[in-house]
């Protein structure tokens, strides 16, 4: 049940968007900038990065979501499971490795970021402008988790919520509101 009397029993986030219009409408900005704009990652792999902060985060809500939206994206079913669980049997490319360790050294303790963490993605092929994405797509759901936790968010919503969820994040994007 949510903190704040103003939402719903099963708020989703298009209830926090209506009740805080010009924030959301921000926060969905930036999520449409760092996980729709030109890039080279992918619009799925970019959606896997969120999914991977969300399972650090253990925030549900926005695991689920982002996970939807990298399966319509392309991403296969087994690639997110065994993100999601942290598992030691990756099945991506190597040269996401380093961006999975940077990744949760920044949501888990990001006072500990080096240039050595920053290093190991470049020494893989990957470009200033491929950590700059990371960061921002890192901050950007790190502050999405904390909105959804920190508003008492029910976590437990049927899987059907997101598949809907996935698909109209696949189709539209961020900043189109339901």
């Amino acid at each position: 049940m949510p903190y704040v009397k103003f939402l719903p029993e099963t708020a989703r986030m298009v209830d926090l968007l209506k009740s805080r219009p010009g924030s959301m409408k921000l926060a969905l900005q930036l999520g449409q900038e760092y996980l729709r704009s030109d890039s080279e990652f992918t619009n799925g792999e970019r959606e896997l990065l969120a999914t991977y902060v969300s399972a650090l985060n253990r925030n549900q809500y926005c695991l689920l979501a982002h996970a939807a939206t990298a399966k319509e994206l392309g991403i296969e079913e087994s690639i997110l499971t065994t993100l999601i669980e942290d598992s030691e049997e990756m099945l991506l490319e190597e040269k996401f490795i380093p961006i999975l360790s940077y990744i949760k050294k920044l949501t888990l303790c990001p006072s500990q970021i080096t240039k050595a963490d920053a290093d190991a993605i470049f020494d893989v092929g990957w470009s200033d402008h491929a950590l700059s994405d990371i960061t921002f797509i890192c901050a950007w759901e790190n502050m999405m988790n904390r909105i959804i936790e920190g508003h008492g968010f029910q976590q437990d919503f049927p899987r059907s919520t997101f598949e809907e969820t996935g698909k109209r994040l696949a189709r539209d994007g961020y900043f189109a509101t339901p």
